[in-house]
Order: structure tokens, then sequence, then C-alpha cells
């Protein structure tokens, strides 16, 4: 006969078995198909999402700049720069001109240069019968005869042409210990003229391509002189204005 210390021995034996079995049977939620989900959670989207709208919202898009005037008024030209105020001072006269240039020097004498620095530069010490007409309506290589010493002129006939100098022209000279004896201020004169162009078209000088036409060139008196050419050309008084064909002082040529 077992006593009552068997029994409750035996009766935890049975409670823990019952326990075991249990467990057995049920299993864990890992185990489970039905407990762990069918496909993977999203852990991340699929594509990045987009920081910035691809387009502007609807309705207007938003513009960094305006494009055009705002409406009501168009935007006005900056105004041109006014004119220095006149200070009342009188002009000095003289000094130094300095200026920079990378064409070659090979001198001050009209007659045998061939630079272009030297109409461009210390050659604008020297005036020309006539020039070329420069203004800003004026489009580039127009050539347009303007007057320059030769305040006027005529066409006599097809080769003949008659000048007419200013008659306020005068002759400016260098510092007073280089100057030549009688020539400062001294007027242009229609011999000026003629000695200049003589020896432009002379053997030897490179302009006298641009007298290629004339046959003769003589005062007729103190302020007028003439020209006369082999045959008429259209493109004298051209090439009377171009830049190299300087004119010149027969004292200070001698000197």
């Amino acid at each position: 006969m077992l006593s009552r210390s068997h029994l409750r021995m035996f009766s935890l034996i049975a409670v823990i078995v019952a326990g075991l079995l249990l467990a057995a049977c049920g299993g864990s939620d890992e185990d489970d198909p039905a407990a762990a989900p069918t496909s993977a959670p999203a852990a991340a989207p699929t594509s990045a999402p987009s920081a910035a709208p691809t387009a502007a919202p609807s309705g207007s898009a938003p513009s960094a700049a305006p494009t055009a005037a705002p409406s009501g008024s168009a935007p006005s030209a900056p105004s041109a720069p006014s004119a220095p105020a006149a200070t009342g001072e009188t002009p000095q006269y003289g000094g130094e001109y300095h200026f920079q240039t990378t064409s070659p020097r090979i001198g001050q004498d009209p007659k045998n240069t061939t630079g272009t620095g030297y109409f461009y530069n210390w050659g604008r010490a020297l005036s020309s019968l006539l020039r070329y007409k420069y203004q800003t309506d004026i489009p580039a290589g127009s050539y347009i005869v303007a007057p320059d010493l030769a305040q006027s002129w005529e066409n006599l006939s097809p080769t003949e042409y008659v000048f007419h100098l200013n008659p306020d022209a005068k002759w400016h000279d260098a510092a007073p210990a280089d100057r030549v004896a009688g020539l400062n201020g001294r007027a242009f004169t229609a011999d000026d003229a003629v000695f200049s162009i003589n020896r432009l078209m002379e053997e030897g000088s490179a302009q006298r391509g641009y007298w290629s036409a004339v046959e003769s060139v003589e005062a007729l008196d103190a302020s007028t002189f003439k020209i006369t050419t082999k045959f008429p050309s259209a493109t004298l008084l051209t090439n009377i204005a171009f830049g190299f064909n300087k004119m010149m002082a027969p004292e200070a040529v001698a000197a």
C-alpha cells in the first residue's frame, strides 16, 4: 500500500509529463506556416522618392527670372552718358602724346612709312588734304570722303579738280629747342600741298600708287591748287584721303 508521500510524487510527475506532451503537440510560432508572413515586408520603396516634382504644379510654373518685361511698361534702354560739364578753364596746348603700338616704327616721314600704326598713332600729328568720315551711323569700310586741310573742292571736268584750302590751317612744330626756323605758326599754303603731292608720287615713294592717276599738280594762288589726271579716276578722292598721304612742310623735310 502506497503512502501519501508516494502519491504526491506520482501526481507531480504526472503534471510534468502532461505539460511536456502539450508543448510537443503545440510547437512554436516560428515553426507555424500560418504565423510567418507569406512575403517579406517592404523595407524600402523600390524607387527613390522624388525630392522635387518633375513638373511644375498645375496652374503656373515658378520662374526664376522673368523672360519678358512686366506687363504695363517696357524696360528703358540705359541713357547715354552725359557730356562733362564745362569747367570754364582755358584749354592748354602742348604736352606729350603717349601711345602703344605693335606696328614697326619705320619713321615719321610720310613718304617712306607703310605701317598702319603710323596714321593711327604718331601720324595723327600731321593732317591730310582729305579724310574719311567717321560717325556712329556710318558703317565701317564706307570710305566717305570728308574735308581736312582742303575745305572744299570742285570737279571742273572728268580730269580736273580744284581744291580750296582752309585759310586758318597752320603748322605746329616741336619744342622750341627742336623747331625748324619760321615753321611754327606758319599758314599751310597751296605750295605746301603741291610740294607734298609731288614728293608722295615721286619714284621710290611708298605711297606712289595712290597718285598713279595724277598727271600734274599746280598752285593757283596761296590757298588754291589744281590736280589734273591722266584719265577720269573714280578713286582719286578716296586715295587722297588715305591715311598715309600726309602733308609736309618743305623746310621740315630739308632740315
